[in-house]
């Protein structure tokens, strides 16, 4: 399967992520780059990008034509107060 842009996974270093990568890597043939506050990645044919989603200018720091995943747990409000 193709995408006309990279695949992007926010929250992909999290625990679906770390299962998803493999999966997707042996059935596409586009680029997988893995968003998350903390850079890095365990995969090395994977790019990582250090970004934080909630930041104003997130959405201009993903590239052009990307499908975009997003992987992040939602968390009960009482975890963020």
């Amino acid at each position: 399967m193709q995408f006309p842009g990279p695949v992007v996974l926010i929250g992909g270093n999290g625990d679906i992520g770390k299962r998803l990568v493999p999966m997707l890597l042996d059935h596409l043939a586009c680029p997988i780059l893995l968003v998350s506050r903390n850079a890095g990645t365990s995969h090395e044919t994977v790019e990582a990008l250090q970004l934080d989603i909630a930041a104003e200018d997130a959405t201009y720091k993903l590239p052009p034509g990307a499908t975009v995943v997003n992987l992040i747990q939602a968390k009960p409000p009482a975890v963020a107060a």
